[in-house]
């Protein structure tokens, strides 16, 4: 099968939106590339300017030391000669691909991601290829790096964040709780459990939460969660990327660094506003102090 050309005129009506809503962009599911295509190229990207054709997915196998031949969870492959990177394994969702692509639409640099080059999909293994970003990992630089630096550093994510934050839904379905293809919930916490999502509110995501450490048991008919009141239905629903730490950072080189890169989207979606910083908090033990300090 032929790859699925997206040219960058048929991004034009999502351009305009971008202008007309720069303040508070606005996500359209109808305007996301279909998770439904299996073999997807994006032709103008800057890969295709000096490259006919990505790799096959067989040529990112071969490349692959990865000794369990199911390959759920491989490591990427980089070919470093094209300035391309490739994701993939069984675990991995277009719905990342989604993600990276929507962010570089609507925020170009206000929210840095890796240039989205294409997606195939073989026997059930996904694979997303995408630009290299040739930086340092935050976690490789941090307890080295000057206290100007962190704070430096920690003001420009609390600025990414933010942006992410302002991200409003799509009018036509209204608010849920799920990927950003209105599908399941994706976060890390809840793999070991059945998929659950979309929510349409957020009462209905927390009545979930509530009930998985139930599955299987014999719970009385009248048996009342004791923590369920902590969970606020009355929160807001934003935009989240879920697992912000110092590996899915990556910075530039040399003094003064700069965040080239958020990586790893395949958590991210709609989840109550309070995700982000428990997710956070979870994940990035020197962040959460200095990041309270950015303005």
């Amino acid at each position: 099968m032929a790859p699925s050309r997206i040219e960058d005129s048929n991004l034009s009506t999502l351009d305009t939106k971008r202008i007309e809503t720069r303040i508070k962009p606005k996500l359209l599911l109808s305007q996301l590339p279909s998770d439904e295509m299996n073999t997807v190229d994006f032709r103008g990207s800057s890969f295709f300017k000096t490259n006919e054709n990505l790799p096959t997915p067989d040529e990112v196998m071969a490349m692959s030391n990865y000794p369990h031949k199911t390959f759920y969870d491989p490591p990427p492959v980089i070919f470093d000669h094209l300035g391309l990177l490739v994701k993939f394994g069984k675990r991995i969702t277009i719905a990342e691909a989604q993600c990276m692509w929507a962010m570089k639409e609507l925020f170009g640099d206000k929210v840095p991601v890796p240039e989205l080059f294409g997606w195939r999909v073989r026997n059930g293994i996904v694979f997303i290829y995408m630009q290299l970003v040739r930086g340092d990992t935050l976690a490789d630089r941090w307890d080295d790096m000057p206290e100007k630096d962190k704070i430096s550093i920690c003001h420009d994510l609390h600025g990414i964040i933010t942006s992410l934050r302002e991200l409003q839904y799509d009018d036509t379905c209204g608010p849920f709780i799920g990927s950003i293809n209105r599908r399941n919930v994706r976060d890390y916490i809840f793999l070991t459990h059945p998929l659950g999502g979309p929510f349409k509110n957020i009462r209905q995501f927390h009545d979930w939460i509530s009930s998985l450490p139930l599955i299987g048991l014999s719970v009385p008919s009248d048996y009342v969660d004791p923590y369920r009141p902590y969970l606020p239905d009355d929160a807001t629903i934003k935009f989240t990327h879920a697992d912000i730490h110092g590996r899915n950072i990556i910075i530039s080189r040399g003094n003064s660094p700069k965040i080239l890169a958020l990586i790893d989207w395949e958590q991210s979606g709609w989840y109550p506003e309070y995700w982000e910083w428990c997710s956070r908090s979870l994940n990035t033990r020197p962040f959460p102090t200095l990041l309270a300090t950015q303005p």
